[in-house]
């Protein structure tokens, strides 16, 4: 701002292309960006005529950091809707089968039949399932690194999995993963 200032430009067109920059990142399609940059102006301009003390730069970017698309009631996409969907009836499924698998366990008293390895064995296709929805989304999301999703595909294959969980070590997934959900 400053060297634009100093080359003659004026700030006010700096700040507003940079608004419209971080509007076009977070995704905002042209019409609701045009809408944003007018109430800017307008913003601003009422600054001007009042004397008002707020800081221009930060109400105005401000503005910019907080506006999502779906602050417009615009339609989530559907691949995204699907994703959502599938998380949360797998995330059930899972409490289900914890809870299955709890009661079974006690009803045999450490006697291990073929209902509770089959719950047992479902239950963590359902963990793996879920854990690679979760962050397939999270990655793709961009709120999760590359290395935290590798980390996460490498613990949660077949072998690795029932590696763990016959040394007695699990993982609650609903703690670990809700940042991500």
């Amino acid at each position: 701002m400053a060297h634009a200032n100093d080359a003659g430009v004026d700030v006010i067109d700096v700040l507003l292309d940079d608004f419209t920059a971080v509007l076009c990142r977070q995704g905002l399609k042209r019409k609701e960006i045009e809408m944003m940059r007018s109430e800017a102006v307008r913003n601003v301009d009422h600054q001007r005529r009042t004397g008002g003390g707020k800081d221009i730069v930060d109400m105005v970017m401000g503005r910019a950091h907080r506006t999502e698309p779906a602050d417009f009631s615009r339609k989530p996409n559907p691949k995204d809707t699907a994703r959502s969907s599938k998380i949360g009836k797998l995330a059930h499924s899972l409490q289900r089968l914890l809870s299955q698998e709890t009661v079974t366990y006690m009803e045999c008293q450490g006697d291990i039949g073929w209902v509770a390895q089959n719950i047992t064995k479902t239950r963590q296709r359902v963990e793996r399932e879920l854990v690679y929805a979760i962050v397939g989304m999270a990655q793709s999301g961009g709120t999760m690194s590359q290395g935290d999703y590798s980390q996460w595909m490498s613990m949660f294959t077949r072998k690795e999995h029932e590696k763990r969980e016959a040394a007695g070590r699990r993982i609650d997934l609903f703690n670990e993963l809700a940042r991500y959900m």
